[in-house]
């Protein structure tokens, strides 16, 4: 005997069910379909933070300044190839311009320095920073009365910092205001001394020589994070001053100041730092 089936739907045939069921499985799968061919997003540019800093609202003409110049990849995605650029106002002497980069941790990748206007690629791991060291004397005689530096760092905006240009200001007029002395010194002889503990995080002048023929030498101290950094500096009684390059100095190493055939010469750091005194020198 044949039983009839009932429709599930009352008052509706059987096949028009089935119909609808099927169209509602085709678009179904149309959906997903789209979904599975859909892009998927990129991520987020890394977010960058930069700093500038040289310590001093104004500057002497003639004198060179360095800027210490921080970026830091403050995302969990890593920053790869960076471009980093500074560019100058007329004022700055760019061609004598040099730099230097201090990786903050492994895995940072700079190029180690360079002479001219700051040009680097940086590669960042997340939390990582870099720091240059940009050091760029002010023209003798400019026009300008202000000396603005730019610091562009991939898509960031850029940043500036400007000096006031002036003769004497910030007691520049009183020779080693900074309240470091100047020590005679006689050619040959060395003078051994230790860094004392860093004030601040500032470039600060830790030990200053008076040498035969006037000319002056000081040591610079920066503190970079964990490590202090030193340079030689030369301002001879005539001419430009000129200086080192910076080197890392280990905690408690013993330094040594000598000056000897027209050279001056700092020891005991990562590597010597030595300064020509020029042919004056050698009379």
């Amino acid at each position: 005997m044949t039983r009839p089936v009932a429709n599930p739907v009352s008052g509706r045939p059987l096949h028009a069910s089935i119909r609808e069921h099927a169209m509602h499985l085709a678009v179904r799968a149309a959906l997903i379909g789209c979904t599975l061919w859909m892009p998927v997003a990129a991520a987020g540019e890394p977010t960058l933070v930069a700093t500038i800093d040289d310590a001093h609202d104004y500057a002497r003409y003639g004198q060179t300044i360095t800027y210490v110049i921080t970026l830091t990849n403050e995302d969990p995605a890593a920053a790869a190839t960076v471009p980093v650029a500074v560019t100058l106002s007329p004022a700055f002497d760019g061609d004598a311009a040099t730099w230097q980069c201090f990786p903050g941790v492994d895995g940072v990748v700079c190029a180690s320095a360079g002479s001219g206007l700051l040009a680097d690629n940086a590669v960042l791991p997340p939390g990582a920073r870099a720091t240059w060291l940009f050091s760029v004397p002010i023209q003798a005689t400019p026009s300008e009365t202000t000396a603005t530096l730019t610091f562009a760092a991939g898509d960031i905006a850029p940043l500036t910092d400007t000096n006031t240009l002036v003769i004497f200001k910030d007691r520049f007029d009183v020779p080693y205001a900074d309240g470091t002395e100047a020590l005679p010194l006689q050619d040959g002889v060395r003078d051994v001394f230790a860094l004392a503990p860093a004030q601040g995080t500032a470039i600060e002048t830790v030990r200053q020589w008076r040498l035969p023929d006037d000319s002056r030498v000081r040591v610079d101290r920066l503190r970079l994070d964990t490590q202090d950094l030193v340079r030689l500096r030369l301002a001879p009684r005539a001419g430009a001053a000129r200086g080192s390059a910076w080197a890392a100095v280990h905690p408690g190493a013993a330094l040594a100041f000598v000056s000897v055939d027209g050279l001056v010469v700092l020891e005991g750091a990562e590597h010597a730092l030595l300064v020509d005194r020029g042919a004056e020198a050698r009379r």
